[in-house]
């Protein structure tokens, strides 16, 4: 009796274990074909990116703004977000409360996504993908599509211009700013921060429209 039990624990093992080495295989599969559509999707938007980039970084003013850029850039560190939100709710408990809910719900979701899209696509940065470039500063992981300071910023922008519409030119400045002193300090190509920015609004309107339910 307890051998016929042990054999179909036994059994039953080997098939959990069989399960989870086809569905291993299976998504192993699945990422080779993305990173291969998504390396052909690259190709044109890469070109047109390195004119861009090759264009910017050839300009003779871009060094004196450099520390500039890395002063806007680190605006848009993480950190920077959940101490704003805990602010304005505090001063402002209302639409400020209201806000962090949002900011949290739009956050959560697009923080994933934006990891799942940095590590299928696998685009190198500037620094990488260009002989010879040096960036002027190191970024924090190694791949570049897309850009989440540049998320991040025009996540922000969007649910501050909905709570506060007041202040929705200065803080799309801002997030615009953002994206261009990401691609002045040579750590993204423009597309990345396009991209990053498309993603950010659409989180935040997410947000916004579940906040409202």
């Amino acid at each position: 009796m307890l051998i016929a039990v042990f054999l179909r624990r036994l059994c039953l093992n080997k098939v959990v274990a069989g399960h989870r080495f086809v569905i291993f295989a299976v998504y192993i599969r699945a990422m080779n074909r993305i990173q291969i559509k998504t390396h052909k999707l690259f190709t044109p938007v890469q070109r047109l990116d390195l004119r861009v980039f090759n264009w910017c970084r050839n300009r003779k003013s871009l060094q004196p703004i450099a520390a500039t850029a890395r002063l806007i850039s680190r605006t848009a560190d993480g950190y920077f977000y959940p101490i704003l939100a805990a602010i304005i709710s505090l001063a402002d408990p209302g639409p400020g409360g209201q806000l962090f809910l949002a900011m949290a719900i739009a956050f959560a979701v697009e923080r994933p996504l934006y990891w799942v899209l940095k590590n299928s696509c696998r685009r190198n940065r500037p620094a990488k993908a260009i002989p010879g470039y040096q960036s002027f500063i190191t970024a924090s992981d190694q791949f570049s599509f897309p850009s989440g300071h540049t998320s991040g910023a025009f996540l922000t922008a969007t649910l501050l211009s909905a709570f506060y519409p007041q202040v929705t030119l200065m803080v799309y400045i801002w997030a615009t700013f953002v994206g261009m002193s990401r691609v002045v300090l040579g750590v993204h190509f423009p597309s990345d921060t396009l991209v990053g920015a498309g993603m950010g609004s659409l989180m935040a309107w997410c947000a916004l429209v579940w906040v409202a339910v």
